[in-house]
């Protein structure tokens, strides 16, 4: 809703298709972002690590809740490269611990929710593509929504409320084993 409110949609003003796809997509941080972290973090984490944990009779919930943890940590190095970039101080730590904490924090949330939806439909193509389009989406950069009048942060915050609660209404449903053919997992 943000980026609708500042133009940077498809067909927008703000929107240029051959800089905010094509080269975006085609750089060496967009392939290693959008293709290939994707295709392989999933395999590794959740094909690998669910299999593995699956096969030494932990529980689905313990596999649920463990696996992604690993998925949490494979990202901590972010800090290292934050605490460099800010120069080894006192504040590059603080900003490198900052980061780290919270980069482990919503990766290991993403984690549950992707060895969720794997364990449920037993296939690996859907998480794949959800990490790529979370990829893509970025984390929300709420910041800009004070530059707007009120009527538009009002309705900002109420679809981003009205979307986690229809994300989360709807998770259950269409996740169900039986429409995927059921799952080795669940």
């Amino acid at each position: 809703m943000l980026d609708w409110f500042e133009r940077n949609l498809p067909f927008q003003r703000n929107f240029d298709f051959q800089v905010d796809v094509i080269k975006e997509i085609t750089s060496l941080v967009g392939l290693r972002n959008f293709i290939v972290a994707p295709i392989t973090e999933e395999f590794i984490f959740r094909a690998c690590i669910v299999s593995t944990l699956y096969l030494g009779g932990f529980s689905t919930l313990a596999i649920i809740l463990i696996s992604p943890l690993y998925f949490g940590i494979a990202h901590v190095h972010h800090g290292w490269e934050i605490y460099h970039t800010y120069g080894e101080t006192s504040y590059a730590l603080k900003q490198a611990l900052f980061t780290m904490g919270f980069q482990f924090l919503y990766t290991s949330l993403f984690g549950w929710y992707a060895t969720y939806s794997f364990m449920r439909t037993g296939l690996l193509l859907p998480v794949i593509l959800q990490h790529a389009f979370c990829n893509v989406m970025g984390f929300p950069d709420m910041s800009n929504v004070k530059r707007h009048p009120g009527w538009a942060r009002i309705v900002i915050w109420t679809s981003l409320v009205l979307g986690a609660v229809g994300f989360t209404w709807t998770w259950f449903s269409l996740l169900n084993p039986k429409l995927f053919g059921g799952s080795l997992y669940w």
